[in-house]
């Protein structure tokens, strides 16, 4: 089995000739150009769909489909989820990272564990790791520098530096 990521979702027909509308949920609008294929979850299962097209019009991203020319023949997409292969992620930088790598780190504290990131906030600032300790109680932790040291992907762990004025959720 594949690694697949959600990265959007069909919302609408836009115009007639079989054109999709999208909700992304990606960062990175501009890799949805490169994509030449997307997987959709249709009639029980993954299917791969090939991609004719895709356009940006009026702060909408769209896409088509190969063999795909009418709304009538798209109905059936609305509302379903688009998902990519992790060689189709876009490349990041040496200090960014994907929410789903950091779900599910260890996260460390003067050097003894304290906690799980069980999930991420995505705010206009900064991101926010949600940390379930081993007592329960989740601590809300902003994802910058004053509170993260290191992050090691390969061992799945993040260690702090700093705690002082956090609060417990």
């Amino acid at each position: 089995m594949i690694d697949l990521f959600l990265i959007a979702q069909f919302i609408s027909a836009y115009g007639e000739k079989g054109y999709l509308s999208l909700k992304s949920f990606s960062d990175f609008e501009e890799n949805f150009f490169s994509l030449e294929y997307v997987f959709v979850d249709v009639f029980g299962g993954l299917r791969k769909f090939f991609i004719e097209d895709v356009l940006k019009k009026n702060e909408k991203l769209l896409i088509k489909l190969k063999n795909f020319n009418s709304n009538k023949e798209i109905e059936f997409l609305f509302g379903k989820n688009l998902y990519i292969e992790q060689t189709q992620t876009a490349k990041l930088k040496e200090s960014e990272y994907y929410i789903h790598d950091l779900i599910d780190c260890k996260v460390i504290y003067k050097n003894m564990f304290f906690g799980i990131v069980t999930d991420i906030f995505v705010l206009k600032s900064n991101e926010v790791l949600v940390v379930k300790t081993q007592d329960n109680p989740e601590f809300l932790i902003p994802f910058i520098s004053d509170y993260i040291s290191n992050i090691n992907l390969n061992l799945k762990q993040i260690n702090l530096i700093n705690l002082e004025n956090l609060n417990e959720n």
